[in-house]
């Protein structure tokens, strides 16, 4: 995608995505119930991880965080009225031992002991041991790991931020995810200087609830610059 800044992105996160997040809960039953996991989930499990990260330099998630999670994720997206009674069946010890793996794995990446896509696929594995957690929920679950420094943080692999990029039917593999999904994920974040790839999938999700895709995103804005450009060389 061409033409991106990152004051674009950010501006378009901070006025579009509350605005396409209202007009998503508009469509439920329960209007405000998204309004209210989507602020659990920007502003509480976010802070919380990170405070046991700054703490302890390890981070796990509750069987309660991971079924608040999920709910996140099905009020958000496509509905499965059989994901959350799966999740829900795991054992309370076992969700806290196998995230906190798949979240040690992943500080590796964090210390530079291993490559970001090895930490990612290995994480991403562990908390597919979970029941009712696939590729996407794992992802999902991996994306709320804090920022630090200069390392990338990994998007939820959601079906809209895929489709704003692809064309194609989602399969919710891993493969599907590291070899199509997150390259054009970080090719926007290397263009733009953004290290937190959430704020690339918030972006496109945004965009995409918007009715826009890669394609004319990057038409629209490189019509924009090329009209702006004329009238810049006349001052």
């Amino acid at each position: 995608m061409a033409f991106l800044t990152k004051d674009f992105i950010l501006t378009t996160n901070k006025e579009e995505y509350p605005k396409a997040l209202k007009a998503k809960a508009q469509t439920k039953k329960d209007q405000a119930k998204l309004l209210q996991l989507d602020n659990w989930k920007e502003e509480v499990i976010s802070k919380t991880l990170d405070h046991r990260y700054q703490k302890e330099s390890h981070l796990f998630l509750t069987k309660e965080e991971l079924i608040k999670l999920v709910e996140w994720k099905l009020e958000k997206g496509k509905f499965r009225p059989t994901l959350r009674k799966l999740v829900s069946s795991n054992d309370e010890t076992v969700v806290k031992q196998v995230t906190g793996r798949g979240y040690d794995i992943f500080i590796a990446y964090i210390q530079g002991k291993e490559e970001f896509l090895t930490s990612v696929k290995k994480s991403l594995d562990e908390f597919c041991k979970l029941k009712g957690v696939g590729p996407a929920t794992a992802t999902l679950i991996l994306s709320l790991f804090p920022s630090v420094g200069d390392k990338k943080v990994v998007p939820f692999f959601s079906d809209e931020s895929f489709m704003y990029f692809n064309d194609i039917k989602i399969k919710y593999t891993l493969r599907e995810y590291l070899d199509i999904y997150l390259p054009k994920v970080e090719a926007i974040g290397e263009e733009t200087g953004i290290n937190d790839l959430s704020i690339i999938e918030k972006f496109t999700w945004t965009l995409f609830m918007n009715g826009k895709t890669d394609s004319n995103t990057s038409n629209s804005k490189r019509a924009s610059e090329d009209t702006a450009a004329p009238t810049k060389r006349r001052k």
